[in-house]
């Protein structure tokens, strides 16, 4: 499920970067679908500390799991704003769809171990 996420954020970034500024409804559909490719890996990861925790802490595990999202966002920010100062956007954009590109081949493995083993293996 991730795979398909980051083929969607990798999708969405890359047609952001590609399209015209004058294109003004297909820049907001391209928003739209990065904000919705990114908040389900982030609503997953949620749901799966609350599963894995006891009852009584699924509050502090979703926090905790919180806690180091968002300071990986703050902490990503800056190397970020390094890129756009010296490559300006468009670097910015080579870079991000670079990244969501090794993201989906890092998630690849992944498709094989979660196929379903059959009794015949």
């Amino acid at each position: 499920m991730n795979l398909i996420f980051a083929l969607g954020i990798f999708a969405s970034a890359a047609a952001l970067w590609l399209t015209p500024i004058d294109h003004l409804w297909f820049l907001a559909g391209c928003f739209f679908c990065i904000g919705f490719f990114v908040f389900g890996p982030q609503m997953m990861i949620g749901m799966a500390a609350a599963e894995c925790a006891r009852k009584d802490l699924a509050g502090t595990a979703t926090g905790f799991v919180g806690l180091f999202s968002y300071l990986g966002a703050a902490l990503a920010s800056y190397p970020m704003s390094l890129a756009i100062e010296a490559w300006g956007w468009e670097g910015f954009f080579c870079l991000i769809t670079a990244a969501a590109a090794v993201i989906s081949l890092q998630l690849l493995p992944f498709i094989k171990a979660q196929q379903p083993v059959t009794e015949d293996e």
